[in-house]
């Protein structure tokens, strides 16, 4: 895992999920019904967002002999795809360094242009 998914992992807060999301990790997770439970998604105002282990960190986070890897890396949700071309970490080199201060893979590995930031942060590619 990428030391930048590391971090979203850990962060506590909400990790959005949409409808589409769900389906795709309930399809990973072999859930007949293609639903997720409270185990998996809580509701956060009118939206669901994946739950947390009591630490704070997201439910899919797996630990083992001190690596975190996610448990559903191929279907991650939207939110977690985009990392770290969020809108808030965009608005300025001021919010990006920010952001990089805490995020071991921001400025390190595969540079992005601008076309490939925007088809990223509209899910149409793939980091």
């Amino acid at each position: 895992m990428h030391p930048m998914w590391q971090l979203l992992h850990r962060a506590a807060g909400v990790r959005l999920v949409t409808k589409k999301d769900i389906a795709r990790i309930a399809e990973f997770l072999d859930r007949p019904d293609g639903t997720l439970d409270s185990t998996y998604v809580r509701r956060v105002g009118l939206r669901q967002s994946l739950t947390e282990h009591p630490d704070g960190d997201c439910i899919f986070l797996e630990r083992h002999g001190g690596k975190s890897t996610c448990s559903i890396y191929s279907v991650r949700p939207l939110q977690c795809r985009t990392w770290p071309f969020w809108s808030d970490n965009l608005r300025s080199p001021g919010t990006w360094n920010s952001a990089a201060r805490t995020c071991p893979g921001i400025n390190r590995g595969k540079r992005h242009d601008f076309v490939q930031i925007e088809q990223i942060r509209h899910g149409r590619l793939e980091q």
